[in-house]
């Protein structure tokens, strides 16, 4: 950081500097003779004040030069690696024109899109799993930001994930897969395709009913939650040690005797 990393051609301005500070030197000497004539009330106060205003006004030029050199250097706003350096060698530069890629891969972040549905659930410090596909690597963080606009074209809002990058293996532009915490609940997690519907519209699985003789196909009507990836969690009406008919759940009916099978 402040390290100079590209000079451009200040040969113009530097000559100006010179030739104003030549003009100050003998305006420094001019003004403060006429300083101690006039506090000896010799000389005119007119010759005084215009002295002095020589004097001032070459102080501000050559300030304002020496500020235009500095800007032809330009120097480094952080710490990092030149990547690319983007003008050859005699080309003109523009205020507007990119020179330099500067590249510091200790602190990087993610941004990604996210649907509007889950704006209620996904907040700044909500947890996720971040999966890098091409260097096959996965992180567990936690969100840095969540934006306040939604996008009117895809009906989204932008999160920011900052990450420690201290190996230099996440680069710039890289693909990530983000999954997002956005419930948490305790329960049971069963195949999507084991849940059945009756008539009244209550979710409901076979158990089997290994205290009767023969056992049987019990129906137990459960609370279905959130599903995803073809799992769903099950919060009421099973027990972590019941046994879930899965063959042929969709045939058998309530009360059918049950043979299991190893």
């Amino acid at each position: 950081k402040g390290q100079l990393i590209m000079q451009l051609d200040d040969e113009l301005v530097q000559d100006n500097i010179a030739k104003i500070e030549t003009q100050l030197s003998l305006a420094k000497t001019t003004y403060e003779r006429q300083k101690r004539l006039w506090e000896q009330k010799i000389g005119s106060e007119m010759q005084y004040l215009q002295a002095k205003t020589q004097y001032e006004s070459l102080l501000k030029n050559i300030k304002s030069l020496q500020t235009q050199a500095s800007k032809l250097k330009v120097t480094a706003p952080f710490s990092g690696i030149v990547d690319e350096i983007f003008p050859k060698k005699g080309e003109l530069a523009s205020p507007q024109m990119p020179v330099i890629r500067l590249v510091n891969l200790d602190r990087v972040y993610i941004e990604a899109d996210v649907t509007e549905t889950y704006l209620p659930y996904i907040r700044k410090g909500s947890e996720t799993l971040v999966h890098f596909p091409s260097i096959g690597k996965e992180l567990q963080t936690r969100i840095s930001q969540v934006g306040n606009v939604i996008n009117p074209e895809n009906r989204s809002f932008r999160v920011k994930i900052r990450l420690n990058n201290k190996d230099h293996l996440i680069k710039p532009n890289l693909l990530a897969d983000v999954r997002i915490l956005d419930f948490a609940k305790k329960g049971i997690i069963i195949p999507s395709k084991l849940i059945q519907k009756d008539n009244e519209g209550n979710d409901y699985v076979f158990v089997l009913d290994e205290q009767a003789t023969p056992q049987k196909a019990l129906k137990r009507i459960v609370k279905a939650e959130n599903e995803y990836q073809n799992q769903t969690l099950i919060t009421e009406g099973l027990q972590q040690d019941d046994k879930i008919i899965d063959k042929g759940a969709s045939i058998v009916k309530n009360g059918d005797a049950v043979e299991v099978r190893q």
